[in-house]
């Protein structure tokens, strides 16, 4: 099964080049490129590059050359990596999926091979991905051996994004699936870039975060008393409100709601509440906090560009500054003549 003829929409190209690329990226770090395959539908064309040999793009990247990939922030940090310019045109198949399923859990998830499945596409990939995957990550040496085999499974994800394009491409409305191939590259900039944190001061927090609970507890129980030893108690908050008369709400099963929302909404109705609020926002903020930073003090992490139903971004609440309470976002801390 192979793209024999793409839709007249296709026809503003002289050239379709489908790309996949792998590369070194430990948590918060910036990739290093590995290897990279493309292949320029129309000609059948086919580019295979190992890493010494990743100097110039081997396609172009003006208006009359698509770029097609599947999550195409991993092939455009990669761009970024080598000094490559963005391409002008990019269709992202992962985005362009994600559109037509709009937030719907897939049974076999949103990679690659769950498109392929979710278009009844029969594919069964010869390299074993996890094996690849640890192989890659290991970072090399690499023998001869290992980089045919790396390769070779980069090559099979370009054959099967090629699959994936006979199915979609007549679904695809290329105006609009250009423009968000377009915020692609926007979300890769901001990936690279990373948010500059005040390391040296995180780690003092993190590293005092028992002596900063317990302070904030003992603080806020002289009022209040209802935390149990830097625990939460629900049975002492709940006699906190009954005492004062403040109506609270409740699940069917009759347990009192303790989402942040419900603490918030309550507090902005009973002001006297938010000490309580605040201290329990913060200690869930420094339990929750898994962020992700690079050995250049970046904050980094997946941003899930049209994560959402609504399309928007969609990080991890725990690895990225600005999911976890605002008080995080005093971490931020701007470096001169770092981009």
């Amino acid at each position: 099964m192979t793209v024999r003829v793409l839709p007249p929409s296709f026809d503003r190209f002289d050239e379709v080049w489908l790309v996949d690329t792998e590369y070194v990226a430990p948590e918060g770090e910036r990739p290093d490129p590995v290897c990279l395959v493309a292949k320029e539908l129309r000609s059948g064309r086919v580019v295979r590059l190992w890493k010494d040999e990743l100097l110039d793009p081997p396609y172009g990247s003006g208006a009359d050359v698509l770029f097609v990939a599947y999550n195409a922030v991993a092939e455009l940090a990669v761009h970024r990596a080598l000094g490559w310019p963005d391409p002008v045109q990019i269709l992202d198949l992962y985005v362009e999926y994600l559109r037509t399923i709009n937030g719907r859990t897939q049974p076999h998830g949103r990679g690659l091979l769950g498109a392929l499945k979710s278009y009844h596409i029969a594919w069964t990939p010869v390299a074993d991905k996890d094996l690849m995957r640890n192989l890659i990550i290991d970072g090399g040496p690499w023998s001869t051996q290992d980089q045919d085999s790396i390769l070779d499974y980069c090559h099979e994800d370009v054959t099967a994004l090629e699959h994936l394009l006979s199915a979609m491409a007549g679904e695809i409305d290329l105006d609009r699936a250009l423009i968000r191939g377009r915020y692609m590259a926007a979300v890769t900039e901001m990936e690279w870039a990373g948010v500059p944190l005040d390391t040296q001061g995180l780690a003092t927090v993190l590293q005092q975060k028992d002596g900063l609970e317990s302070c904030l507890v003992a603080a806020v129980n002289q009022n209040y008393d209802v935390f149990d030893n830097r625990k939460f108690a629900v049975s002492r908050f709940e006699r906190y409100l009954q005492h004062h008369g403040i109506a609270w709400p409740r699940h069917q099963s009759g347990h009192l709601k303790l989402d942040q929302d419900t603490f918030k909404e309550r507090s902005d109705v009973f002001p006297i509440l938010k000490p309580i609020c605040d201290v329990r926002q913060t200690i869930t903020g420094l339990k929750k906090n898994r962020l992700v930073v690079g050995s250049d003090g970046r904050n980094r992490t997946w941003l899930n560009p049209f994560g959402s139903r609504t399309g928007r971004n969609q990080p991890s609440s725990n690895r990225f500054i600005f999911g976890l309470p605002s008080w995080w976002r005093g971490f931020i801390q701007a470096k001169c003549g770092f981009r």
